[in-house]
């Protein structure tokens, strides 16, 4: 697993860290993660029984090149 997918600041439920981050409702920011994933920015990943997780491999690719 890549150190920054490990990182602290994408643990938990990531629609509660975007409505954190961004001072959203929940369901505004779970539905902008929806909305990425359906067009092909974010993948969708299963992380614990109830919480989707999102990841964009692109950046995830980007930030390897430059380590």
């Amino acid at each position: 697993m890549r150190a920054i997918a490990r990182h602290k600041a994408f643990e938990g439920n990531p629609a509660r860290t975007v409505q954190r981050i961004l001072g959203v409702s929940f369901p505004a920011a779970r539905a902008a993660l929806e909305e990425l994933a359906d067009a092909g920015v974010l993948s969708r990943k299963s992380v614990e029984r109830g919480t989707t997780g999102y990841v964009a491999r692109d950046v995830l690719d980007l930030v390897d090149c430059f380590r």
